[in-house]
């Protein structure tokens, strides 16, 4: 690789308006080649969402500057410091197409690894996306394997089929019309933290498929801080829940998350409905009331996106009913410690 680039790390608190100018610069870059129907984000978006981490999530961020100021590549790696899983990290390595072959991600690669070593992890997570095929290239060279193969599915709301709608509310409420809906709209009461925490469970019931992690449990704690970031990154959410009357728990959710700055896109975070009450129609009753709610309160959104695991086949078969549509596919790579300092060895030799 040319002597021109020179890694130099990002401290994000310190950092000046034209260092996040240009951080923002290639970050929208990269994020067309993934999402090219989205606006670009905004400088003051990038750095907000940079400095609003909850404390439990630490960051290590790296540039590599080109030509007249712009930035030829980044690097980003995070852990959650919170008891579990914590023998695995993830990192990014973006760089700019017209600075790709010439050895940057290998280069920046190594500051990555040490940092990820450094906090004890020895499983390395990765995200590469269809439409960027070189990124899988360079991980399958690298000793990763795929861990959860995932689709983006999209739903033109121009589209939807509202009988669809009303015929799903009609029969969940004959199925499930003693189940309490409930909402919140924008941030959780704090007095619902504990029942959060408790719908936060619902994450270990996705598939995983491969990926070398294990369950996790949130705290009212890690619930504080997540919501703390949202305040500050303007990130809206909102939430419909079924309430089981027997036991008073939350049988099932939805979620949906909004910004101003993307105002025609909507995100599909999670549906989820706990195995003892599944079988009442409770998830299409919650996506369909959900919809509604959008379609009345939120005219300009145009676009719906959720993803979804390949072997999720039952919101599989409610999000395509719905008439969403495949997007972007997504690989979630990992990588062991030794895997990565191999590939680093071999490369430096070959070099040397």
């Amino acid at each position: 690789m040319s002597d021109e680039y020179e890694i130099t790390p990002f401290d994000a608190p310190r950092a000046s308006e034209q260092a996040f100018a240009a951080w923002t610069e290639l970050s929208n870059l990269i994020r067309a080649e993934a999402w090219p129907d989205d606006p670009p984000q905004s400088v003051e978006r990038v750095r907000t969402n940079m400095l609003s981490a909850p404390e439990y999530v630490e960051v290590c961020r790296w540039t590599v500057l080109g030509s007249g100021g712009r930035l030829a590549a980044s690097a980003s790696t995070w852990v959650w410091n919170t008891g579990q899983n914590e023998h695995a990290g993830g990192f990014e390595i973006d760089v700019h197409p017209d600075h790709r072959r010439r050895g940057l991600a290998t280069r920046l690669l190594a500051p990555v690894a040490a940092a990820l070593r450094q906090r004890g992890r020895r499983l390395f997570l990765v995200t590469s996306f269809g439409s960027v095929p070189s990124a899988a290239g360079f991980l399958r060279a690298l000793g990763a394997a795929p861990g959860l193969e995932e689709e983006t599915l999209q739903l033109d709301l121009r589209e939807l089929d509202r009988g669809l709608l009303r015929a799903w509310q009609e029969r969940g409420r004959e199925r499930a019309g003693d189940f309490e809906i409930g909402a919140w709209i924008g941030p959780y009461p704090v007095e619902a933290y504990e029942e959060v925490v408790a719908m936060r469970r619902s994450h270990n019931l996705m598939p995983r498929g491969d990926l070398q992690v294990d369950d996790e449990e949130s705290t009212v704690e890690q619930v504080r801080q997540s919501e703390a970031a949202q305040a500050l990154r303007k990130d809206e959410r909102w939430c419909l829940y079924a309430r089981d009357p027997a036991s008073g728990q939350i049988a099932g959710f939805t979620e949906v998350w909004w910004h101003p700055e993307s105002p025609e896109v909507l995100s599909q975070s999670g549906t989820a409905v706990f195995p003892e009450f599944q079988g009442r129609g409770l998830g299409r009753l919650l996506k369909a009331m959900m919809l509604e709610r959008v379609l009345r309160d939120r005219p300009q959104v145009r676009r719906v996106r959720t993803s979804n695991a390949y072997t999720n086949a039952p919101m599989l078969k409610i999000n395509q009913e719905l008439g969403f549509k495949p997007y972007q596919s997504r690989i979630e790579w990992q990588v062991e410690t030794e895997k990565v300092e191999e590939y680093l060895n071999g490369r430096a030799h070959f070099c040397g």
